[in-house]
């Protein structure tokens, strides 16, 4: 991104730049404390299940509530929302500092914690993304959201190795005293942005009412699939990381590198890619055929730093692809049901994490990683493929129907074309 662009997005009206920050600091504190629960709770039972309880606590949330998460998004002033998480999350956080500082911790402590965290962060998700384009032009959402993916996808890789510091050096109390702080300087964050006017829906929603809008909204129901799909895909660099350090290094713990690759990536392409993109037409179905590029050199790697280029490549793509899908459902949906419809795509990409887990672990089981990254390209390809095939039928219509040659639609006319049907989602 132009050093000059990402000066106007961060210091606009909206102070994004704000929002951006605090967003970044409470995702670092977010990530190390669900490492050292992790941790924490393998090292007080021994026991891998109690372990995936905790993991279950930290994303069930989203799923079960999202018939009231939007609805509270597009009804409540969403920085209120933000803040008020923010505010319980800190005192949430703050009951695991006390209990660690005391030794008076328990597992099933850590999982109760985990599960009202879980919670408040079902809340704030739908809020905080139909927040961002309140705080940004229309020209600037998809920067917005590329540096959203960036930091957030930055806070997952790092995190994990500060909260190892912290614990080896300090203790646990460290890392829940440190979360604590971040929620607060989150809340202190939101409250300096300047969004613009929030529309609200004039009675009550309902979750059976935003899936027909979703329905009638022209391809929105596609984005949230795509979201799904190259959301899964990313699996390849977390469940299948520890065996692929196995196939590729002979030792797990290459998949630190290999998640360090992926962030890597998403990061680059989300600062330094994004503005470029956005001069091509189809870059959703392209982003997605280049993530499938890079998991099928994943699956043919003849060694780990081959891989790891590799795997960089797909991380560059899925936060190209995913943050120009969420772009595209944001610029179709009514502002009066943004909230609803964002608390969709939080479940759609909290639900791929498990789906894709449990197909990838049992391919991988019996065929080995390699095969498992394969499945991933194919699907990835598959995707791709229908949806740039769907972009050019779309426009072979909008040319028979004109009598004239197959060209895109000019940039006036573009977002009505769109909206009739006319010219593709991308």
């Amino acid at each position: 991104m132009h050093r000059f662009a990402l000066w106007r997005l961060l210091a606009g009206p909206g102070r994004f730049g704000m929002f951006f920050l605090g967003s970044t600091l409470t995702n670092i504190g977010t990530w190390a404390q669900n490492f050292a629960a992790v941790l924490l709770v393998y090292r007080l039972t021994g026991s891998t299940t109690q372990v995936g309880l905790v993991s279950v606590a930290q994303f069930a949330a989203p799923i079960l509530l999202v018939r009231w998460t939007g609805a509270v998004a597009d009804r409540v002033d969403r920085r209120l929302t933000i803040i008020v998480c923010q505010l319980l999350g800190a005192a949430a956080t703050l009951v695991l500092v006390v209990a660690s500082a005391t030794g008076t911790v328990t597992p099933a402590l850590v999982l109760a914690v985990t599960l009202v965290l879980g919670v408040f962060l079902a809340f704030q998700t739908p809020a905080q993304l139909a927040l961002v384009p309140l705080l940004v032009t229309p020209a600037q959402l998809d920067s917005a959201f590329s540096l959203n993916g960036a930091q957030f996808n930055l806070a997952r890789a790092v995190a994990p190795v500060l909260a190892g510091l912290l614990v080896g050096s300090f203790g646990f109390t460290v890392v829940f005293a440190l979360n604590t702080v971040t929620f607060l300087l989150y809340l202190l964050a939101i409250l300096l942005v300047r969004p613009a006017p929030q529309e609200r829906p004039a009675s009550r929603p309902r979750l059976l009412a935003t899936l027909e809008t979703v329905r009638r909204t022209r391809y929105v129901t596609t984005l949230l699939a795509v979201a799904f799909v190259v959301s899964g895909a990313t699996d390849a660099a977390v469940t299948l990381g520890p065996a692929l350090g196995v196939t590729l290094a002979g030792d797990d713990g290459a998949a630190g590198s290999i998640m360090t690759a992926f962030a890597g990536g998403a990061a680059l392409a989300a600062i330094g890619l994004a503005s470029w993109v956005e001069r091509f037409r189809r870059r959703l179905p392209a982003a997605i055929l280049v993530q499938a590029l890079g998991l099928a050199g994943v699956a043919l790697a003849p060694s780990l730093p081959v891989a790891l280029v590799a795997v960089a490549v797909m991380g560059s793509a899925f936060i190209l692809g995913v943050n120009r899908a969420l772009s595209l459902i944001q610029q179709r949906v009514p502002a009066v049901a943004l909230g609803r419809v964002m608390a969709l795509f939080a479940v759609c990409v909290a639900t791929s994490k498990p789906v894709f887990a449990l197909a990838d672990g049992f391919l991988s089981d019996r065929l080995g990683p390699r095969w498992a990254v394969a499945a991933l390209a194919a699907t990835a390809v598959v995707t791709g493929t229908l949806l740039w095939r769907q972009g050019t039928a779309a426009d072979q219509a909008s040319a028979s129907a004109a009598g004239a040659p197959v060209t895109a639609p000019a940039p006036a006319d573009r977002a009505a074309a769109v909206g009739q049907g006319i010219a593709p989602a991308d």
